[in-house]
Parts: C-alpha cells; sequence; structure tokens
C-alpha cells in the first residue's frame, strides 16, 4: 500500500523568507521578473537547487506568487511586510497570515499546538512518511517560524508544555553583572518629567550598553510587572533588531568618505 505522500514544507524559517523578499523589493519592486533575475537579487549566479529552494520557501509562506510569461512576483503580503515596520497593527496580521500560510505548519497550530518536537517527529515519521531528518528539519523551521512571527508565542517553552512564571524561566543576559553596572540613572529633573517617568516604570528592567556612534542604548522590558525578563522575550528581541539592522546604512558612512 503506497505511503500518502507528505506536505510539503518551507526548509528554512519565516525570518530567513522575510530577508529575502526586502532584498528582491529592493531590486525589482512591485514589478514580475523572470526567475533569474529573482534569484539574482537573492545573490544566486543561476537556478541552481538551493535558489530553486528558496523560491519554493517563498511561494510557500504566500511572499512569490507566479503571474503570466513564466514571470514572479513579490505577493501583496510580501509587498506589505517589504513596507512595514513591526510595530504596525498590519504587519502583525500579514506576519501571522505568512507564518499559517504552510499547510503542514497550520495543521501543526490548529492539531497539535502544544506538541513537543518528540510529538511531532513521532507523527510525521509514523503517518507522514518523513525520514527522521526531514522531520526535524520540517520542526525546526516551524519553530522558528513561530518564534519570528510570535504566533502561539505565549504557551511554547520547548518541550510543549505550558509557559511558566517561575524563575527557572528566567535566563540572565550574557554579562549581566557588567550590565548592570552600566545602568544609568534617569536625568535630571525636567518639569517633573523624569519623575513621572520613574513612577511609570518602577517595575521595569533596564540594561544599557555605550554605543560607538550613539552616546548609549537604552532596553527596556516593560509592561510585566515583577517578572524579569525570559529568554522567549529576548529571542523576540533580537528579531525585532536583526530587522533594524538590514534597513539601516553603515554608520557615518558619508562622514567617513569626506574625512571628516
Amino acid at each position: 500500500m503506497a505511503k500518502d505522500r507528505s506536505p510539503r514544507y518551507p526548509t528554512a524559517g519565516l525570518g530567513t523568507a522575510v530577508e529575502a523578499i526586502q532584498k528582491i523589493y529592493a531590486a525589482e519592486g512591485r514589478s514580475s521578473a523572470d526567475a533569474r533575475a529573482i534569484v539574482g537579487a537573492l545573490g544566486y549566479s543561476g537556478m541552481s537547487g538551493n535558489a530553486r529552494s528558496k523560491l519554493a520557501v517563498l511561494k510557500q509562506f504566500g511572499l512569490l506568487e507566479d503571474v503570466a510569461d513564466n514571470k514572479m512576483r513579490l505577493s501583496s503580503r510580501a509587498i506589505q511586510l517589504a513596507n512595514l515596520r513591526p510595530s504596525d497593527t498590519e504587519y502583525a496580521s500579514a506576519i501571522r497570515a505568512a507564518a499559517l500560510a504552510p499547510a503542514l505548519f497550520r495543521e501543526f497550530q490548529e492539531k497539535s499546538p502544544e506538541a513537543s518536537d518528540r510529538n511531532l517527529e513521532i507523527q510525521l515519521t509514523t503517518s507522514r512518511g518523513f525520514s527522521p531528518d526531514g522531520a526535524r528539519k520540517a520542526i525546526k523551521a516551524y519553530r522558528d517560524t513561530l518564534r519570528f512571527a510570535k504566533v502561539g508565542f505565549a504557551g511554547y517553552n520547548g518541550s510543549g508544555g505550558e509557559a511558566n512564571d517561575n524563575d527557572d524561566d528566567y535566563v540572565e543576559p550574557p554579562d549581566y553583572a557588567v550590565l548592570r553596572a552600566q545602568q544609568m540613572p534617569p536625568p535630571e529633573d525636567r518639569s517633573g518629567s523624569a519623575e513621572r517617568r520613574d513612577s511609570r516604570n518602577r517595575d521595569a528592567v533596564t540594561y544599557s550598553w555605550p554605543l560607538e556612534d550613539a552616546d548609549k542604548v537604552d532596553v527596556t522590558f516593560a509592561g510585566n510587572p515583577g517578572k524579569k525578563p525570559t529568554r522567549r522575550d529576548l529571542d523576540a528581541l533580537i528579531d525585532y533588531l536583526e530587522l533594524i539592522r538590514k534597513r539601516t546604512p553603515e554608520a557615518r558612512q558619508a562622514d567617513e568618505e569626506s574625512g571628516s
């Protein structure tokens, strides 16, 4: 008896796909283009296996679509993600829709939202025809996508159980003692603004780092009184910072070229 054909799934997470559409949008905008031009924008010299795989990932997330004359273009969802900021409401809706576009990922969320990785691996290998390696790759892409899009984010703790509020879930940043020593006091009170800010954020946790071009950066975790940031919070912050980094030009490039 023939096995059911296993569903297609993205071989990379959604974060990788969003990075790719930003490159395509910078090169082609909303225009349709031959596949060779699309993969060229991604740094491939031709239609290699890796290039075709990347196109498949974008299509599975609903970010790339075929059009007439054997051409393709970014979807309306991809255009949204390329132009919106992560803080925009529309961005959150578009990123969630992309995360659940792959049939396998949507099935996981609908039928097994709290399942552990091992549970999902057994499902894929015993009833869906996946090899153990293929199952692990699919699950990794799925988890990376959930974390990037923050879909089901609050309930997943890495083992398939419910997230908890115990101190065991808290992971301190590297060199925490140094960062804590570098924390800056509030600025001098100007018409009471600093005092109000301090009162409002009395339950917030703030870390400060010195920077080369800017004076410093403060990272404040607020809105969760009495609780420290968890590793999930830090992972989400890293994802947002990575998006900002990709949109930011090299620091002081114009000054360096002019010799100032």
